[in-house]
């Protein structure tokens, strides 16, 4: 049950996935460019035969601890390792091949957004074609209603899970969330969206 205490998401606010990422303020477009890299990587993983990825070991430490980790290579380039096999939004993403194109244009238009903020290109952006390939091992399938997973257990009255529909659900979670960051909210060289409260 660890996966479902970490704090990753898709912060699904719109049923466009470039309304979406627009949506989002500039703190949560950095951090979420990796976050939905690691979540399609993992479907991709999780979903492709075996034989299409080559794995090797190594050790990292973290902290004082020494640990083995794999690393996985498609045709040579390495990608990110699976996460949070269990997370809800994770599951999602790999339900179905529409649920997967989604979170990749979303990706795609998080990463517009995130050069408009810093002026540069994030390096994730490396892993396109080997995203865009990914869907071909994806179930084929219908979108299915987005995994709401707009909690935040340690601030008082930020569980939204039960708001329908999710994209609202979403908007109030954000909301809440704004006003307990440490910094102000920004949203560099975009316009805020007119939900945003702060």
């Amino acid at each position: 049950m660890k996966d479902l205490e970490v704090d990753i998401n898709i912060f699904a606010t719109d049923q466009s996935p470039k309304t979406s990422a627009k949506n989002l303020d500039d703190k949560r477009v950095i951090k979420m460019v990796v976050e939905t890299a690691q979540m399609l990587s993992t479907a991709v993983i999780m979903s492709a035969p075996e034989g299409v990825f080559s794995v090797t070991d190594s050790i990292v430490t973290v902290g004082n601890k020494q640990k083995n980790k794999k690393n996985y290579f498609f045709k040579n380039q390495r990608v990110y390792s699976p996460c949070y096999h269990n997370h809800p939004a994770t599951k999602w993403a790999r339900e179905t091949n529409v649920n997967y194109c989604w979170l990749l244009l979303h990706f795609l238009h998080l990463c517009s957004e995130y050069q408009l903020i810093t002026g540069k290109k994030h390096a994730s952006e490396s892993l396109i074609d080997y995203l865009c390939e990914g869907n071909d091992y994806i179930t084929a399938g219908e979108q299915k209603p987005f995994a709401n997973c707009a909690n935040n257990s340690s601030i008082e009255d930020c569980d939204f899970r039960k708001v329908e529909p999710v994209t609202d659900a979403y908007k109030m979670y954000l909301n809440k969330r704004f006003i307990f960051d440490k910094r102000p909210v920004t949203f560099t060289n975009r316009d805020k969206p007119s939900w945003v409260s702060i």
